[in-house]
């Protein structure tokens, strides 16, 4: 390594441990900011390897907080928190491991929730049964990320009365 190389290779890990002191990062977002470094393959993931032996990087610990986050905060279901993390080029297995985790009391109140604001924002009376609103009261929630057995067992939990039948 030269002077010229040492500098940037300072610089950049410096400025990505700093990046990864702020919240949990993956491999791949610190890869991300590395790409804007003039550095080789080798020195990055020199970097990344240092990042991980100091625990600044751990991809189990950024996947169980993504999860906690999406659920908590954004009320993502499953699919659409798994795809998230598949975007960040987390491997499936610490994915499903994550997932299974998660705090299914949390999830399952968040899935009623949306499916209470939608139907209100829907005008619809809990015991009407409108193929067109229940179609869109699924297809919202769906859209969220909410395996339909999920939907179903929401729904018929809060006591409204949809056809499953297509």
């Amino acid at each position: 390594m030269g002077a010229i190389n040492h500098e940037e290779y300072s610089k950049a890990l410096n400025r990505v441990a700093s990046y990864c002191s702020k919240a949990e990062r993956s491999k791949w977002d610190v890869m991300q900011r590395l790409a804007k470094f003039d550095l080789s393959a080798i020195e990055k993931n020199k970097i990344i390897l240092w990042l991980e032996n100091e625990q600044f990087l751990d991809e189990k610990r950024f996947c169980k907080a993504f999860v906690n986050d999406k659920v908590t905060f954004s009320r993502w279901g499953r699919l659409k928190i798994k795809q998230g993390l598949l975007q960040k080029r987390i491997d499936s297995v610490l994915i499903e491991e994550a997932l299974e985790n998660m705090d299914r009391k949390v999830y399952m109140e968040n899935l009623s929730i949306l499916i209470q604001r939608k139907i209100k924002s829907l005008k619809m009376k809990p015991e009407e049964n409108h193929s067109q609103t229940q179609a869109k009261v699924i297809r919202y929630v769906a859209n969220r990320g909410f395996l339909f057995s999920e939907i179903e067992h929401a729904l018929q939990n809060s006591g409204i009365s949809f056809d499953f039948t297509w």
